[in-house]
């Protein structure tokens, strides 16, 4: 195992030289792409997931909306059947 300041000297000498290095030599970038790859989504599968969630957003914001109207629509059915009701009790009220 490296010692710590041997590892940090290689660290600052990779920070330093990597940009040419990589301009001179391609394999390198096939390497840190794979190296990258492995711990983060490319560019496109985050972009394909981006737009697997809003579609996602919009299915359920089009689902609030439909249960909000049916809700509406229940509601008036439900102040239909009430103001039948009323009428009813207002029947026997005049009965009794």
């Amino acid at each position: 195992m490296l010692e710590t300041a041997v590892l940090e000297e290689i660290k600052e000498y990779i920070f330093h030289h990597l940009p040419q290095v990589l301009e001179q030599d391609p394999r390198f970038v096939t390497v840190i792409e794979g190296i990258v790859a492995d711990k983060f989504p490319r560019r496109d599968e985050f972009a394909r997931l981006l737009d697997e969630m809003e579609q996602n957003r919009k299915r359920m914001d089009q689902g609030f909306t439909d249960m909000r109207q049916e809700f509406v629509r229940v509601d008036k059915r439900l102040d239909k059947a009430d103001e039948r009701f009323d009428k009813i009790d207002e029947r026997f009220d005049y009965v009794f």
